[in-house]
C-alpha cells in the first residue's frame, strides 16, 4: 500500500504493473504492455517484463517487483520508469554486486524499513537478501525437500511461494507448488541466525 492509500498491484498473467484507487475505484496501468512479456526499461508502457510476481514499497518510495521469468529484480518508480536493481538476467545462484548477482525465477519479496530485501529463488529453493548493494543466500541448500537447520543455509525448501519480515524474523510460505506433494509449511528463520 502506498503513502496515499492506493495499491501497487503486479499481475503476473498480463506483465503489468499497476495503481488501484480504492475510493475511486479506478486501475491505472504504472508500467509494462498488457499481454506483452518481454523485458525492457523504459517509461510506463515502453517498459517490459515478464510474469511480474511480488512486488513491495521500499523505504525510498518506489516499488521492488520480482520478475520471474526475466529473472531479476526490478526498480519502479511511481512515475512509470523502470530500471534493474539486481540481477544480470543469466540463470543461477551466483551472488555477489548487483548486476552481477544471478537468481533462477525470484517470486516472493520482503523488505525492513532499512531498505534490505529478502527473495525466495523459487526454482533453486533458496533464500536471497540484497543489502549493502550485494547479494547473498541466506537460507537453504538448494535441495528440494524440508529440513530446519540451526545454520539457515543448511535448510531445505520446496516451494517458497511467498515470505514476510519484521524485526526479528522471516515468515516463509513453503508450499509445493502445487504438485501435490506434502511440503504445505510456514517456516520461521530468526533474523539473528542469519549470516
Amino acid at each position: 500500500m502506498l503513502s496515499d492509500g492506493r495499491i501497487a498491484l503486479s499481475d503476473h498473467v498480463h506483465h503489468v504493473i499497476s495503481i488501484l484507487d480504492p475510493v475511486a475505484g479506478t486501475m491505472t496501468p504504472l508500467a509494462g504492455m498488457r499481454d506483452i512479456p518481454g523485458y525492457e526499461n523504459g517509461v510506463g508502457s515502453a517498459a517490459r517484463f515478464a510474469q511480474p510476481y511480488d512486488i513491495v514499497l521500499m523505504p525510498d518510495g518506489s516499488l521492488a517487483v520480482a520478475d520471474m521469468d526475466n529473472h531479476r529484480i526490478r526498480r519502479v518508480f511511481l512515475d512509470g520508469t523502470v530500471e534493474d536493481l539486481a540481477g544480470s538476467g543469466s540463470i543461477g545462484t551466483l551472488n555477489g554486486p548487483l548486476d552481477v548477482a544471478t537468481f533462477d525465477a525470484p517470486q516472493g519479496l520482503a523488505v525492513l524499513p532499512i531498505g534490505t530485501l529478502f527473495i525466495t529463488d523459487v526454482k533453486r529453493k533458496l533464500v536471497r537478501r540484497i543489502s549493502n548493494g550485494m547479494v547473498s543466500t541466506v537460507a537453504g541448500d538448494g535441495t528440494a525437500g524440508w529440513i530446519d537447520a540451526q545454520e539457515p543455509r543448511n535448510s531445505r525448501f520446496y516451494g517458497l511461494e511467498g515470505l514476510d519480515v519484521d524485526a526479528a524474523r522471516l515468515v516463509l510460505a513453503d508450499g509445493n507448488v502445487g504438485d501435490g506433494r506434502p511440503y504445505n509449511h510456514v517456516r520461521v528463520i530468526l533474523l539473528s541466525q542469519l549470516p
